[in-house]
């Protein structure tokens, strides 16, 4: 046991009165934390030793980090696999073109929704890549306490901690059919509680271009003078590129409908504005310029292009 004057440099995994500290610890050996046994100790006696702690129950699993704590979840992800169940098409499944039996690696599995979402479709095997331990480990949990029609797609993700470059180049020729990628943007957009926690412990070494180069790279160097993976490594890098665009274009729609309810609230709120001086005087002309300013006409107008100008930069930008 540590003392409460010795700070770990590591996040450790116990257990709730309900857990298993058999699971505690073979999710520490897997994922590079350690394992330590409750001994009765509040969460704020743990934090006091140790900078964050996943407490795992036997229906739950919470993170404790930074002062916040984070249920470990897969996000909308189940919802996908109910509507997948009623027959559905996911727009991850038509834009990366699964089928079953597809043997898939997903190389930035972070909360893990998309690799889910595949193993439910190709009842397969999917191989998540993910780099930080912490959220390899609380990825693990959260597929682990998954309810009823989420278990079975759940079991068949293997969520291993590694670097995808480093993964990618130790795997036998043809080892996968299709590569899904979803990096961390460069900027940073509004999010919720756990793609916060997901940017705190992102690679941001590569940006989603860089990232997808690597890949294609690390690829192209196992096919090299292999003209029998010429398809699979096209599909490969073809379908990544698909996936990523297929995201960025779902990203700018949501900001543009956005703008566009804006553009509408922000037209009636004026109409309200200018409405108020003119009843308040009796008189229509209440606004306007006086002769020696009646330059409105092209000032209105180069104040409209600004603003289309900077919507349109705002809304088309990458987000993560």
């Amino acid at each position: 046991m540590k003392s409460s004057t010795t700070r770990s440099e590591r996040a450790v995994v116990t257990t709730a009165p309900s857990g298993d500290p058999a699971e505690a610890r073979h999710i520490a050996d897997a994922y590079g934390l350690e394992a330590v046994p409750r001994d009765g100790r509040t969460i704020e006696q743990l934090l006091e030793a140790y900078p964050g702690i996943l407490v795992l129950g036997s229906r739950r699993a919470d993170l404790y980090e930074n002062g916040r704590t984070y249920r470990a979840s897969v996000g909308m992800a189940f919802l996908r696999v109910l509507r997948a169940r009623k027959g559905e098409i996911d727009p991850l499944v038509r834009h990366a073109s699964l089928e079953p039996g597809d043997a898939v690696l997903d190389a930035t599995l972070g909360l893990g929704g998309d690799a889910l979402v595949a193993a439910q479709t190709t009842g397969t095997k999917v191989v998540g890549i993910e780099s930080d331990p912490v959220i390899a480990a609380f990825t693990y949990a959260a597929l682990r306490r998954l309810p009823k029609h989420g278990r079975e797609p759940a079991r068949r993700v293997e969520v291993v901690r590694a670097d995808h470059r480093a993964f990618l180049k130790a795997q036998p020729d043809a080892s996968f059919d299709v590569v899904l990628l979803d990096p961390m943007f460069r900027r940073a957009g509004d999010a919720g509680p756990l793609f916060e926690l997901l940017r705190s412990h992102g690679d941001h070494g590569l940006g989603p271009v860089d990232m997808v180069r690597s890949i294609v790279k690390s690829i192209e160097m196992r096919a090299a003078g292999e003209t029998r993976n010429v398809a699979a490594v096209s599909r490969a890098i073809n379908t990544a590129r698909r996936v990523y665009h297929a995201a960025d274009v779902e990203r700018q729609n949501r900001n543009g409908t956005l703008f566009a309810a804006g553009l509408i609230t922000g037209e009636a709120l004026m109409g309200i504005v200018i409405a108020i001086p003119i009843v308040a005087t009796g008189r229509a002309d209440v606004l306007a310029l006086p002769a020696a300013l009646q330059f409105g006409g092209w000032l209105g107008l180069i104040i409209v292009g600004a603003l289309a100008w900077l919507l349109y930069r705002t809304g088309s930008r990458r987000t993560a």
